[in-house]
């Protein structure tokens, strides 16, 4: 006799391939989910590097460092100091760190309150914030300012007997580091870029 109806055994099979596929579809949309998360958390934070850096690049075209403020501190420090000094053009300048932030060479696992950090600049006496915390996250920034003695006569020279004396304008690194303000524990949300970036002031001596 000839059945016409499945057994149960046929339909707990049926079930058991439906569920596997079910959650390999699943883990699936999960993984390209996750993968599209971070591939955006990276192209922001990248666009926020940039804006912070043409910022910077904007201040530094048109002034150059200012040495007088620094006095001896960068002799000592080999030219490395958290906070710049700019001046000519737009008077005088600085570009700070706030107090809450980490140094870029710390490594973090979980993002608490402190690392909520971002950039200022005090421009004649007014306060403008050139990062924005609940966007982007940043290390305190250094910078190595090159070269770190203006009185070494290393602008302006016709000698060129080693590679400092060619400088021909003051310049400095950028260094620090961004995350993700959604950082955490998660690989796919723990997206951190370092920045390290150049930039050419102007010689007033010129």
């Amino acid at each position: 006799m000839k059945k016409n109806w499945f057994t149960l055994v046929e339909i707990l099979v049926v079930l058991i391939v439906i569920w596997i596929l079910s959650v390999v579809l699943m883990k699936t949309y999960t993984f390209i989910s996750q993968i599209a998360f971070r591939i955006q958390q990276e192209k922001y934070i990248n666009k926020e590097i940039l804006f912070i850096s043409q910022n910077i690049q904007n201040f530094s075209d048109r002034n150059s460092i200012d040495y007088y403020r620094y006095g001896s501190s960068l002799d000592s420090s080999y030219g490395i100091t958290d906070t710049l000094y700019l001046s000519w053009q737009d008077w005088e300048l600085t570009i700070y760190s706030t107090w809450d932030c980490i140094d870029p060479w710390e490594s973090i696992d979980i993002l608490t309150w402190w690392y909520k950090c971002y950039l200022e600049i005090i421009k004649n006496w007014n306060t403008i914030q050139i990062s924005n915390p609940n966007s982007i996250y940043l290390s305190k920034t250094i910078f190595k300012i090159i070269p770190y003695d203006s009185t070494e006569n290393y602008l302006n020279t016709n000698s060129c007997s080693n590679y400092i004396s060619c400088i021909y304008k003051p310049w400095f690194f950028m260094i620090s580091r961004a995350y993700s303000p959604r950082y955490n524990n998660n690989r796919y949300n723990k997206i951190q870029i370092p920045i390290q970036q150049f930039f050419n002031s102007i010689n007033i001596n010129e």
